[in-house]
């Protein structure tokens, strides 16, 4: 079964995609800030898509771990009973079974492992790294080395914009908002940045753990 918050999550991010390539099929008229906006939720829905197919291979993957446990174990015991005599058609179609098993088992890890490197080149690297607990409150992901840093580097010594970017931040509802907000008001962030990836990766503490 696939995971139904990141089906809800995909879906919402479409929604509001789908209205802004509406909007700019009406308008025919769009900022930068717009554009950079758009790749970024074109991209976020190609990373979350490529989260779920790897979270539903996973569980692929342990299922047949599972059944070829489940089936080596017969085998072994039906040889015990056995008692070491010549092997049932029983006991050669079981051996059979395994046999298959771990040969898909094979091709389904090698397509986890297509699936994974295909998602390093489309998914952010502070969405592929694990954020830390969740919080209500992003000051509160935030030590006082980062907020040091962070407001030298990325708000250029302007502790009150810092703030009352971290403010706003609170206030929104999801992490795609929050993204979408930062690319908007701080577009010249360079996004492959060591910073920007930390600051990214706080923020998505509030919303998306």
């Amino acid at each position: 079964m696939v995971n139904l918050n990141k089906i809800s999550d995909i879906k919402s991010v479409l929604e509001s995609f789908l209205r802004e390539i509406e909007h700019l099929g009406e308008s025919g008229d769009i900022s930068y800030q717009e554009w950079e906006a758009l790749f970024e939720k074109a991209s976020s829905i190609s990373g979350k898509l490529y989260s779920l197919k790897i979270e539903y291979n996973f569980r692929i993957i342990e299922n047949l771990r599972k059944q070829l446990i489940e089936q080596e174990m017969l085998i072994g015991q039906m040889k015990r009973q056995g008692m070491g005599s010549e092997e049932s058609a029983e006991d050669e179609e079981l051996e059979f079974e395994v046999k298959e098993y771990h040969e898909v088992l094979k091709a389904e890890e090698q397509v986890h492992e297509v699936i994974l490197d295909k998602a390093k080149g489309n998914i952010p690297e502070w969405m592929r790294e694990m954020p830390g607990p969740k919080v209500d409150n992003i000051n509160k992901a935030i030590t006082l080395n980062d907020r040091l840093y962070f407001i030298k580097d990325l708000f250029l010594g302007d502790n009150d914009q810092f703030r009352s970017t971290i403010q706003n931040l609170n206030e929104l509802d999801s992490l795609s908002e929050a993204v979408e907000y930062l690319n908007s008001n701080f577009p010249d962030w360079n996004k492959e940045s060591a910073i920007v990836n930390r600051f990214y990766l706080t923020v998505r503490r509030r919303y998306d753990v």
